[in-house]
Parts: C-alpha cells; structure tokens; sequence
C-alpha cells in the first residue's frame, strides 16, 4: 500500500462518518447530487474544456511559454520543435480535464442548492437506525463514487509519474476495473427501458 491508498481509505471513512451523523435522506439526495454531476460533467465536460482552451487560448499561451523557458536554457532547436509538437496534446488533456473538473463541480453545488431546500425532510423521523444506517450507507457510496471519478481523472492525465503512482496503489488499479462497468451500468438508457417495460407488463397482468 502506498500514500494513495490510505488518502482512498481516510476519505471513504470520512464519508462513511459523515453519513453517520447527516443521515439516509440528506445523504440520498447528496448521493444523486454526485452522479448528475457526474453524468453531465462526462456528457458536457469536453465541450467546457474547449471552449475555455479557445476563450482562454490555452495551446498558445503554453507553447509560447515553454518554447520561451527552453530557448532560455539554451534547448537545441530539435528539443524545441519537439516540444512544439508534444504541447497540442498535453494541453488537449488539461482542458479536457479542466471542463470535467468546473463543471462536475458547479454542478454539485448547483444540487446541493437545490437539496437545501428539501432539509427540513431530514428532521421527520424516519424509525431512527434506518435513518443513521441509512445514512451511513449512502455516505459510503458516494465516497466510492467520488473516488471513482477522481481515479478516472487521474487515469487519463498523460503524466508518466502519476501512472507508475497509481499502478503501485493496491485499490486504485481495482477502482479503474470497476469504475468503465458501474458508470455503463448506471447511465445506460436501456438498462431503464426494460425496467419500464417490465413494470408495464405487470400493470397488464394486474388489470381484470
């Protein structure tokens, strides 16, 4: 186990103690807070980050930076060029990253906005340990989800270091297997259509 692992293991806790003390309804909603986020900033995100790279001219900025850092250090016209060409691609990946970043968590904020007005739900008793078991349960799952989407990140920074950081984790190469799975599981279209059809069916059978 590295540092990643237990910085995965204290945030889960974390969550975990949270949902413990907020309970299962604030911790519901908080929950699907987190995977709209998630859908919108994976569905929009790229577009974000383009259009901040153009408003912001990013690949310029950067290539004139580096090219002005290395002529300063006296780099070899070939090292030169070759950073020239090596710049569209790193960039390409930060704003991409950027756009998930900013909008996952606008998005975040923006439900939990909304989320605060339905707190007074979280004072109705609802049979007391279903409540904190609740609660602790759903903190779970959004820590797990938040370290998902962190470790998906992560994964696709073209960073050498930061890849050999987390192929030395034990959990994050197992978060990355799970993470392509649960995300196709949740946001697929398909999986919701035949849960309608089935419901649909059985108000058929259920008819004199």
């Amino acid at each position: 186990m590295n540092i990643l692992d237990f910085l995965i293991l204290a945030f889960l806790a974390f969550c975990i103690i949270r949902g413990w003390k907020r309970g299962f309804v604030s911790q519901v909603l908080d929950f699907a807070g987190v995977l709209v986020a998630f859908f919108i900033a994976s569905r929009y995100g790229e577009t974000v980050g383009r259009w901040l790279a153009g408003f912001l001219n990013l690949e310029k900025f950067a290539t004139k930076a580096v090219v002005a850092e290395a002529e300063g250090q006296g780099a070899s016209n070939l090292i030169v060029g070759t950073l020239k060409g090596v710049i569209p691609d790193v960039v390409a990946a930060l704003q991409n990253l950027l756009g998930y970043v900013i909008l996952f968590f606008l998005t975040l904020i923006a439900v939990k906005l909304l989320s605060s007005l339905f707190k007074s739900l979280n004072e109705v008793p609802v049979l007391g340990k279903l409540n904190t078991w609740g609660g602790i349960l759903f903190g779970f799952l959004k820590g797990a989800v938040i370290t998902l989407v962190v470790m998906w990140v992560l994964s696709l920074l073209p960073l050498p270091k930061v890849m050999e950081f987390m192929e030395a984790s034990l959990l994050a190469p197992v978060l990355l297997k799970i993470a392509p799975g649960l995300f196709e599981w949740v946001f697929n279209p398909q999986r919701y259509e035949s849960a309608v059809d089935a419901i649909n069916k059985m108000r058929e059978s259920l008819k004199p």
